[in-house]
């Protein structure tokens, strides 16, 4: 995750060469089997080509910078990338054997090409750009709460070197804050800038400043600083928003893209639920008939579960899902889930595993009450203690709830308030950026968070 908005460009460059070798592969193998470059013999069978092993390298994670692309675990997991598009590929090829995909020889050598080629471009491109970008010097600003939490964050991140803290609290100065001191006060931000010891700064100080800093941190910008303010730090590289350390001049300055004022927010997204829920409910019906019958089978009650949620603006609706607890679960009122919960029935923890449990919902996202992407609704019995213990807990009420959400593929299921402020961090992140190309990036991490079977309780 570190790196978040900054592997968007890197990410890019790495799925276009992606695509260019994908097809470099297709039509070597054409050539090496035929002798020469037969193009019309792929026609649109190239893009089906593209399209499969792409989502395959990305629910594979290997989209993901984190990994060192030279080590064996990463080679594995590459080939088996390649093998299940592979597959994929085979099957679509066998179904319909009139495509234009070409002979099985052919698919065959493409299959070995693609593994060769496709491996030796991304180990290359980790040794010549990932592995070989400039580490920047930073200096944290601030050695208090604020300036420790990002701190936490940086030390994990190969993209900074951490030189020390700054802070005007003359009884912290030479304290050690894990392993860096404190080795000076904010005046000496201006000098080190000027004798270029630095490339960043971050300010994490939140209470009052004062005036010869805000001038301090003008002049160096002035001299080729980079200076970020910590929730901004915090945000880019880990995906959400610290909570616990915004203000109300921050938050009234910010901008969150979900809160009304695009096309895509305002109307293309209703669109778009409509068009997925339509689409969802009529090719999961055989299932949903086949689990309805599965839970009437082993125990008695209903076969749905209808449950009061909070949806937007406050306005609360019965959530909709398949049945997995016995019908006096919350005999004795309501309780977070928890790992292993015995209230949970035999086929209740298979449909919850698959997340069949939740496909109900799409009626709620056909009906207006949920979209398909968004924070999950929560229930009104804990919204006043979050509302009360949370900062900003509220403002993941300004948007729609979702079937899954940015929390969702990034978080494990809540079980208590401190896992509730660790998911708001991830809503608010998902509200302030709320666009299309993150809702299509949502989709397709729900889909390997499910193929995993990660997240469900």
């Amino acid at each position: 995750m570190l790196g978040h908005k900054t592997n968007y460009s890197k990410n890019l460059f790495l799925l276009i060469g992606d695509v260019i070798f994908i097809v470099l592969s297709a039509y070597l193998a054409i050539y090496l089997r035929i002798g020469w470059f037969a193009f019309s013999l792929l026609k649109g069978g190239i893009l089906f080509f593209i399209i499969v092993y792409l989502i395959s390298f990305y629910l594979f994670n290997l989209y993901s910078l984190n990994y060192n692309f030279k080590t064996t675990f990463y080679a594995t997991r590459f080939l088996s990338a390649v093998f299940a598009g592979t597959a994929i590929v085979a099957v679509i090829f066998y179904l319909f054997p009139s495509s234009t995909i070409g002979g099985r020889s052919i698919f065959t050598l493409n299959m070995v090409i693609v593994s060769v080629l496709v491996y030796i471009w991304r180990v290359s491109y980790y040794h010549f750009v990932i592995s070989s970008l400039k580490i920047k010097n930073i200096v944290i600003v601030g050695a208090g709460a604020t300036g420790k939490t990002i701190y936490q964050i940086l030390s994990k991140c190969d993209r900074f070197r951490i030189l020390g803290f700054l802070d005007d609290n003359p009884d912290n100065l030479n304290k050690m804050i894990g392993t860096h001191n404190i080795i000076g006060d904010t005046s000496m931000l201006k000098k080190m800038s000027i004798n270029n010891e630095i490339d960043t700064a971050v300010i994490a100080i939140t209470r009052a400043r004062n005036e010869g800093l805000f001038k301090t941190i003008v002049e160096c910008k002035m001299n080729g600083l980079d200076v970020y303010d910590m929730p901004s730090l915090f945000e880019e590289l880990t995906g959400k928003l610290p909570v616990k350390h915004l203000n109300d001049i921050w938050m009234a300055f910010a901008t969150f893209r979900g809160i009304g004022g695009s096309i895509y927010v305002d109307r293309l997204k209703r669109v778009l639920d409509i068009v997925l829920s339509l689409f969802g409910l009529i090719i999961t019906s055989p299932i949903m008939l086949i689990t309805a019958v599965a839970i009437l089978l082993e125990s008695a009650g209903g076969v749905l579960y209808k449950q009061t949620r909070i949806g937007k603006d406050g306005v609360q609706f019965k959530l909709i899902k398949f049945r997995s607890m016995s019908i006096d679960a919350e005999s004795n009122g309501a309780v977070w889930a928890r790992e292993n919960d015995d209230r949970v029935t035999r086929i209740g923890k298979f449909i919850r595993k698959a997340r069949i449990d939740e496909i109900p919902q799409m009626y709620n996202v056909l009906k207006g009450e949920m979209s398909f992407i968004g924070p999950r609704p929560e229930r009104p019995e804990f919204i006043e203690h979050l509302i009360q213990e949370i900062p900003f807990y509220s403002i993941r009420h300004s948007v729609k709830p979702g079937l899954t959400g940015w929390a969702q593929v990034n978080f494990h299921y809540a079980a208590s308030t401190l896992d509730a402020l660790e998911k708001l961090q991830y809503d608010l992140y998902y509200i302030k950026n709320l666009s299309i190309f993150l809702d299509f990036h949502i989709l397709l991490k729900t889909v390997r968070v499910i193929l995993m079977a990660k997240g469900s309780r």
